[in-house]
């Protein structure tokens, strides 16, 4: 028994370090798509990722992260996690 609760808390700890999104890029963070050409653009709850945003946010229509270039689709309408 003690064992498998032992498991069982690892599991929780590493799934709570998975990232509620795929990247980031200009404190923006995006999901890619299942296509993997489109993003959206998404929110990480639990690290209030926008919290310290203010002004004018400007969504671009594409976005460069690592040598790939991702057409900006929509915004999501729910929180990952």
């Amino acid at each position: 028994m003690k064992k498998i609760l032992s498991i069982l808390t690892l599991l929780i700890i590493f799934s709570a370090n998975i990232s509620a999104y795929d990247f980031m890029v200009a404190s923006i963070c995006y999901d890619i798509n299942t296509d993997g050409q489109s993003v959206v653009v998404t929110y990480d709850l639990y690290l209030q990722s926008y919290k310290n945003l203010s002004g004018e946010i400007v969504i671009p229509k594409s976005v460069k992260y690592n040598g790939r270039t991702f057409l900006v689709t929509k915004f999501a309408d729910f929180c990952r996690r």
